[in-house]
């Protein structure tokens, strides 16, 4: 049998987001759980069949992640909204048995994934397409 390795020894080794693809087959993120949901199961609308994530990296891209209920034991104290966490992976991102997770205490990037702009630029009308303006109701 393997022996674990260490959830993360330097920064270097944490993987971007957008450098996860197929090829890849170890990386560790790290990630803040920006949303949280439950999936119940189609054959019994009061059990559960998966904790559901979206997870976003320090540079604001989001993933989706999922937990089945056959793993809760081992994750289900660490999916929280608003908790940030390295997430080591072989191969793909699911929580199962062979992933590890370890809080996180220092994420830098954007708690919701928004990038305000300073609202001068705005009065400025110095303003890229690209950003959203609007009223939020």
């Amino acid at each position: 049998m393997n022996k674990k390795q260490p959830i993360i020894s330097t920064i270097e080794e944490i993987t971007p987001i957008k450098d996860i693809d197929s090829i890849k087959e170890d990386f560790t993120i790290k990630v803040r759980i920006i949303r949280l949901w439950t999936q119940m199961s189609k054959f019994n609308a009061n059990d559960t069949y998966s904790i559901e994530t979206i997870l976003m990296d320090e540079e604001g891209r989001k993933i989706h992640a999922s937990c089945l209920k056959k793993s809760f034991s081992k994750f289900e104290r660490y999916l929280n909204e608003d908790t940030s966490l390295y997430i080591r992976k072989p191969n793909k991102l699911t929580l199962n048995p062979y992933t590890t997770v370890k809080e996180c205490e220092n994420f830098s990037g954007s708690a919701h994934g928004f990038a305000f702009v300073d609202f001068n630029i705005i009065l400025s009308n110095n303003i890229l397409e690209s950003n959203s303006i609007g009223w939020f109701f």
